[in-house]
């Protein structure tokens, strides 16, 4: 699962609209959709932790 793949599935999940999770974030509909789809892969840092705050999501980082 990829990080768009993800999201949408949270976001449904919240029973959110696209159109919610952009007014909570102030991250374009577009942008979100185009995120959820794949036709965007690479978020800002800030819009990633916008859409997590969002959702209620935590975000953990590890080394590679």
């Amino acid at each position: 699962m990829n990080l768009g793949e993800f999201v949408g599935e949270a976001r449904r999940r919240k029973g959110l609209s696209l159109r919610e999770l952009a007014r909570l974030t102030g991250i374009q509909n577009s942008h979100l959709s185009e995120l959820e789809t794949g036709r965007r892969s690479n978020p800002t840092w800030n819009s990633v932790l916008k859409i997590t705050k969002a959702l209620d999501l935590k975000i953990s980082i590890t080394e590679a």
